[in-house]
């Protein structure tokens, strides 16, 4: 089969798959995106159907399809990052994230630092900086669909998506801005930080201040059919124009996202346009929703076709995933504690590390970009991110069952809330009553007067807090 036909029929295989992956994700919780790797490394390393030395050395058709991703990903991410669900769960999301990036940059710099010289000659601290930066964040792309199908609470969900999506602007942004020091290192004429500060303030400055624009444009074309091709051309020209100032391009595009997802919020609050709603439409969405699916499935698949020679940087890659493993554990345990989030919900929390698109495509970077002793990173960052998620595809479906333990008691069917024998303080103040009669209750669960007096508040107007089918002395103590 010549070329062009054998592309384009790989090409619907791997939508299909990606397709086919998602459908076998709402029946089993493993992630859509395992199937898409597997295809890769069929396609690649095991038949040699595609050239991936070809692909290796194209660095410039690499470099656009990691922009567009980075652009689409981004704007996906920040669009959808909601200003009040922010506020509401931002300060534990913001301390897992913010934790969880340093110790992950930290440990992974050091120990980079220590074994990276005998892998890379050229490998340097501030290699290792970048090495940690890249794959610092978790994928919300990965984590949300198993976690939507799971009966974890909403807090669980909503602090691991949001902790996706601030990490991801987090391993963006710095790993970008170290990349760029290890390029300038000989010609940079400031500090470190003060370059940083200067692409933080261009990128911020010009993202949100062409948002704000663009609101207007928004509202004309809130019924064009071209809605979304224009904003995807004022996304690309916005990079672009990042990039050009000096600033960091994906910063100022999740600025731009973030305005532009909230922008009826943020404009009522200003009072700006108030004569018809601002907004992305649900076309919009539907569409860049579906473009993204493609990227995905493009990408993911890309990411197996490229898990091959040197093998000795594949082996490092599975242990940099497992180093990821080890230092989320006692950070999950510091950012959750006093939250009131019992074993189980740390547990999920922990097994939720799988990293994806943005580490994926910071790993393509630094190599086009010049920076010596990268032209190998990808192997490996594409081996920590399979690790990654084989770790949360075996994790998950484990940590997310609920279990009854013998500090639980389950409440008989139909009854939606579950009770803990442990009542807080909180819940006395509220007067909660445990309204269940005794023969409602499983005997190997509450057995004793004890458990039912533990179990069982005390009310303040002196009414029974059981029913008089339990035991004598909660009677009693009810009617005092």
């Amino acid at each position: 089969m010549d070329a062009t036909p054998l592309m384009l029929t790989l090409l619907a295989v791997v939508i299909l798959v990606g397709a086919i992956g998602e459908n076998i994700t709402k029946k089993t919780q493993i992630p859509d995106v395992i199937w898409l790797i597997l295809l890769g490394i069929v396609l690649g390393p095991v038949s040699g159907l595609i050239d991936t030395e070809a692909l290796k050395n194209s660095g410039g058709g690499v470099q656009l399809f990691a922009s567009i991703t980075l652009i689409i990903v981004l704007f996906e991410g920040g669009s959808r990052l909601k200003v009040m669900e922010l506020v509401k769960v931002a300060p534990r999301a913001a301390l897992l994230s913010i934790m969880g990036f340093v110790i992950t940059v930290t440990s992974v710099a050091v120990v980079s630092a220590l074994i990276g010289p005998l892998l890379i000659p050229e490998w340097s601290f501030l290699h290792g900086v970048m090495l940690g930066a890249i794959v610092g964040g978790s994928s919300s792309l990965i984590v949300m669909p198993s976690m939507n199908l799971s009966n974890l609470e909403k807090r669980v969900s909503n602090l691991v998506g949001l902790e996706s999506a601030l990490t991801d602007a987090l391993c963006v942004v710095v790993s970008l801005a170290t990349i760029s020091l290890l390029v300038a290192t000989e010609q940079a004429t400031s500090s470190p930080l003060a370059t940083l500060g200067q692409q933080f303030g261009i990128a911020i400055l010009v993202g949100c201040v062409s948002a704000w624009c663009w609101l207007p444009i928004m509202r004309l074309l809130r019924d064009s059919p071209h809605a979304y091709p224009v904003t995807l051309s004022a996304l690309i020209v916005l990079y672009v124009s990042v990039e050009q100032l000096g600033g960091s391009a994906a910063l100022g595009i999740l600025a731009f996202a973030i305005i532009v997802g909230n922008a009826s919020t943020l404009a009522a609050k200003v009072n700006f346009l108030p004569s018809a709603p601002i907004d992305l439409t649900d076309s919009v969405r539907d569409v860049h929703s579906n473009v993204a699916f493609i990227i995905k499935s493009l990408f993911f698949c890309f990411i197996g076709l490229m898990i091959g020679p040197p093998w000795s940087m594949v082996i490092a890659g599975v242990i940099l995933g497992f180093l990821l493993l080890l230092v989320r554990i006692p950070t999950v345990k510091l950012a959750t504690r006093g939250a009131g989030f019992t074993k189980q919900q740390q547990s999920v929390i922990t097994v939720s590390l799988p990293r994806g698109m943005a580490a994926g495509v910071l790993a393509t970077i630094p190599h086009v970009s010049g920076v010596e002793g990268t032209e190998h990173l990808p192997p490996l960052v594409f081996a920590a991110v399979v690790t990654t998620i084989v770790i949360f595809a075996v994790g998950f479906p484990i940590t997310s069952k609920e279990k009854a333990g013998p500090d639980k008691y389950l409440p008989p069917a139909g009854d939606s809330d579950s009770l803990e024998v442990t009542i807080s303080a909180s819940d006395k103040e509220n007067g909660q009553e445990d309204t269940t009669t005794q023969e409602e209750k499983e005997p190997q669960e509450v057995t004793t007067a004890e458990s039912l007096k533990a179990i069982a508040p005390k009310d303040e107007a002196g009414d029974d807090s059981i029913d008089s089918t339990g035991p004598e002395e909660v009677i009693q103590e009810g009617e005092e």
